[in-house]
């Protein structure tokens, strides 16, 4: 497919295909994210729960989810457009999914080798999914640990439950926030790798 500046765009050339723009793009995107996620919390649209079992919320905060799924969707863009501005032209889109798809990779792992937390950072910039699954998760244990001398009082099974739905919910939300990023990178990719050719055509007339 040609663009309007005649210039043929390939999804993916192995030959073209870098890993230092890639890694760029994941750099760009993850501090990003970051810094959203610090300046969520500053804000306090990302709360800090210092809970315990027994008064952990049941729910999930689904205007914090909403601040992580938009901070997410800006930090997919910008690690796509890094990664599509450095690559050679044409290959953007591939570039800036690729980045997208290692920065995604890092942050779930990030949350899932840390200790099990919600004040953790790493769980905030995984979103409060990961918070809901550790809330989840705390309260099953309360549950089965029912009756243990000096154990705090066990959750109610409805509470489970409701944790349980609140958690599938918070999943569901994420995937199609995690998608809308991906797309976002693509995009961010495309427009990145287009602005790259127009400087190198500027620089070139400049010569």
């Amino acid at each position: 497919m040609a663009t309007a500046f005649g210039q043929r765009v390939t999804f993916f050339d192995r030959a073209t295909f870098s890993w230092p723009a890639v890694l760029a793009g994941v750099a760009a995107a993850l501090i990003v994210q970051v810094l959203l996620t610090l300046l969520g919390i500053g804000i306090r649209l990302i709360p800090v729960d210092t809970s315990t079992v027994a008064t952990t919320p049941v729910g999930v905060n689904w205007g914090s989810l909403l601040y992580w799924a938009i901070s997410w969707i800006i930090a997919s863009f910008v690690g796509g457009w890094v990664a599509g501005a450095i690559t050679p032209p044409g290959t953007g889109a591939a570039h800036g999914l690729a980045a997208w798809a290692v920065a995604s990779l890092i942050l779930i792992g990030a949350a899932t080798l840390t200790p099990a937390s919600s004040t953790s950072l790493a769980a905030k910039l995984l979103g409060p999914t990961a918070t809901s699954v550790t809330h989840l998760d705390a309260l099953t244990r309360g549950a089965n640990d029912r009756g243990t001398v000096g154990q705090q009082p066990a959750a109610s099974q409805q509470d489970i439950e409701s944790a349980r739905r609140s958690v599938g919910g918070a999943a569901l939300a994420s995937f199609i926030a995690l998608l809308i990023g991906a797309l976002a990178a693509l995009f961010g990719g495309l427009l990145g790798s287009r602005t790259g050719d127009v400087i190198e055509r500027e620089a070139r007339v400049m010569r």
